[in-house]
């Protein structure tokens, strides 16, 4: 039986360069041979796949995962280093959820 969770990774932009701590996020699946977070602006995406008339600006990494467990991996991503971890944050919604959560990783 299926226990999904869908994962939204959000970081802010503002100059920074987020590439290897998404890396290190990713880490946590790559140890478990399971593909991890994709940014919404990968290459793997057709060019402008969302709505709207501009590009996005916001860093934001998805993910669908069967039987995660959320609280090991919402550690893995606290020992990460970020360059502005305060705009890290983690939107998931779990199998019976009716609604999605804000988790702000590190609390202001």
């Amino acid at each position: 039986m299926s226990v999904v969770t869908n994962l939204m990774l959000c970081c802010c932009t503002n100059g920074y360069d987020n590439t290897t701590a998404i890396q290190d996020v990713n880490q946590y699946f790559v140890s478990r041979n399971i593909k991890g977070l994709v940014s919404v602006i990968s290459q793997e995406l057709p060019t402008h796949w969302y709505g709207g008339n501009k590009n996005l600006e916001a860093r934001i990494y998805l993910g669908v995962f069967n039987h995660l467990n959320l609280e090991e991996f919402l550690n893995h991503v606290r020992n990460v280093v970020w360059d502005d971890p305060d705009c890290v944050q983690l939107i998931v919604k779990r199998q019976d959820d009716f609604r999605f959560e804000i988790i702000n990783v590190f609390e202001l």
